[in-house]
């Protein structure tokens, strides 16, 4: 987890006001501890806060192409680096460093806009290309790495956390009443309204396209385009597999693949364990790829009906990976842990889950681990909430045609 900030004067090249960038950046310390860079040009400023993963010792941002006409400030990570820097250094590209965010000045030169598609990853990029005058914001297809933006005046700014944006003493502090009803409708705020007046959240799988004033009479184009959407086959012409087997064999090749393109860092990664189907086997995977020296970390509730501690302990033995180190999480420790966690959420939050995985991570970083692997997004993917056999049996109540009974009934549930 890094931090990236920024702004830019969309009618010219006025002088970035005196610390805004700077403030920006202190405010985004606790994503990026181990180093910050600036770039600082009339009527532009880009900041980075830089957690070190990847490239420890040459990966400072901003990161640049050969004649720096192209700069990059980058949270995140592309999984498939490794293979893009060989395809690129084949096509005359340059590397003077061994991170990953080195690849996307280079795929912007070959690619423009084009780029976006290209990326596999989960990163929120800033990028700025002196030669068009452009700014390009952009965020990964489902929204891991957040990015926020708003527009103030004739300045664009644009940062990881929301309260980048409000160092800067440019964005006015209100609240936007429709983003804090959100909370109540869907019990999280999606975007791209938030809770705070003005400031948007830019959509997953999108990218925003900023050119300011020229000068020669042409006004600031601020442009928001998708670059990817989910996508779902017709009915009837789903892709079930005749084979059961061979989906089975296609799907665990296909979760190694993601497994062992996650490993790849420069420094320990560690595995979170719930003793839940995700978890174990997400870390089965990466004891099968790394061996069993992974660090794993799991919270002990001391409620025996919620207590998962039991279950990682067996799941951690039978995959012969090192016992799970344990954060305690009692009844008051959710009210306490409360108010951090709307800070680190910007967002009320309805699921007091979050407050055990925000102390849990506390505890990855007292044990100074950087990286941890989750099995976060498994039941969205694999249908494993109970809504969602909800749904389906409410379905069949439109068996009988006319009357709409499915839709009734989820309203009423």
């Amino acid at each position: 987890m890094c931090g990236i900030a920024g702004m830019i004067d969309l009618t010219g090249q006025r002088r970035v006001p005196e610390g805004s960038i700077q403030r920006m950046a202190r405010a985004l310390l606790h994503r990026g501890p181990d180093e910050e860079g600036f770039l600082v040009r009339p009527g532009l400023a880009l900041a980075a806060r830089r957690l070190s993963i990847v490239g420890l010792a040459d990966g400072q941002q901003p990161i640049f192409n050969e004649d720096r006409s192209i700069s990059v400030v980058f949270n995140g990570e592309l999984f498939d680096y490794v293979e893009r820097r060989e395809e690129l250094r084949a096509r005359g590209h340059q590397f003077i460093t061994h991170c990953d965010t080195e690849v996307i000045p280079h795929l912007w030169e070959d690619y423009g806009e084009k780029m976006w598609e290209r990326l596999r990853g989960q990163f929120a990029i800033a990028l700025w290309d002196e030669r068009r005058r452009q700014l390009q914001l952009g965020r990964d297809r489902f929204g891991i790495a957040p990015l926020f933006w708003t527009r103030q005046g004739d300045w664009l700014l644009f940062a990881s956390e929301i309260k980048g944006l409000l160092a800067s003493g440019m964005v006015p502090v209100r609240p936007d009443r429709r983003g804090i009803d959100h909370v109540f409708t869907f019990s999280a705020v999606p975007g791209p309204r938030t809770c705070f007046e003005g400031v948007q959240l830019l959509t997953p799988g999108h990218f925003l396209s900023v050119s300011p004033a020229n000068g020669n009479g042409a006004g600031a184009v601020v442009q928001e385009r998708a670059f990817w959407e989910m996508d779902f086959p017709d009915q009837g012409a789903e892709e079930r597999g005749e084979n059961p087997d061979r989906l089975v064999d296609d799907f665990e090749t296909l979760l190694l693949q993601a497994v062992e393109e996650r490993l790849r860092a420069d420094v320990p990664v560690g595995s979170y364990l719930s003793g839940g189907v995700d978890s174990s086997m997400i870390l089965a995977l990466a004891c099968k790829l790394k061996g069993p020296a992974i660090n794993t970390y799991t919270v002990r509730v001391h409620e025996p009906e919620l207590d998962e501690l039991d279950a990682a302990s067996l799941s951690a033995r039978h995959i012969g990976a090192k016992p799970p180190i344990v954060q305690d999480f009692r009844d008051e420790d959710a009210l306490a842990t409360y108010p951090k966690l709307i800070t680190a959420a910007e967002v009320p939050v309805i699921d007091t889950a979050c407050a055990a995985l925000l102390q849990l991570s506390g505890r990855v970083h007292s044990c100074g681990q950087k990286v941890v692997l989750t099995g976060e997004g498994a039941d969205e993917w694999l249908v494993g909430y109970p809504w969602y056999k909800a749904a389906k049996l409410m379905g069949y109540l439109d068996l009988i045609p006319g009357l709409g009974l499915s839709n009734v009934a989820r309203n009423a549930y």
